[in-house]
């Protein structure tokens, strides 16, 4: 099965989740709460956030963040576990267009809902995307 997992985990406003938030929604409740500042402000705050939060969420750095975690239950876990988990990790971390068993994919899935246990939107999203084919890659001829 061929995903892509440089593809962007995108909120519900179709913006980029950055970090588990969308850099574009607490930029918004910033501005909401200090609606008083000059627009020069709510844009040097706005470029410091894009700053701090750093790139998009990828497919990719979800599954990686999920696989690398250790979880509660799971400090005991034995050797050939953390192996398999740091082994896809690695391919995965690669990001681009992969080819992934269904296997790795079932592994990932209920990591990714630990991982991301605050949020609803992260694991659904990048589950979705797991089970989506990844898009051929198209000539530019």
């Amino acid at each position: 099965m061929k995903r892509n997992f440089s593809d962007v985990i995108l909120d519900l406003d179709g913006t980029a989740v950055r970090g588990g938030t969308s850099l574009e929604a607490f930029s918004r409740a910033l501005n909401a709460v200090f609606p008083f500042l000059p627009k020069e402000s709510q844009d040097a705050l706005n470029t410091a956030l894009e700053k701090e939060m750093g790139k998009p969420l990828t497919l990719g750095s979800a599954c990686v963040g999920a696989l690398m975690s250790v979880y509660e239950g799971e400090q005991n876990m034995g050797d050939d576990v953390r192996l398999a988990r740091m082994t896809l990790a690695l391919k995965i971390n690669a990001d681009g267009v992969l080819d992934i068993e269904p296997a790795e994919r079932d592994l990932i899935k209920p990591l990714l809902k630990k991982k991301w246990a605050g949020s609803i939107l992260i694991p659904v999203v990048a589950a979705q995307l797991l089970e989506k084919d990844a898009e051929p890659l198209k000539s530019v001829a």
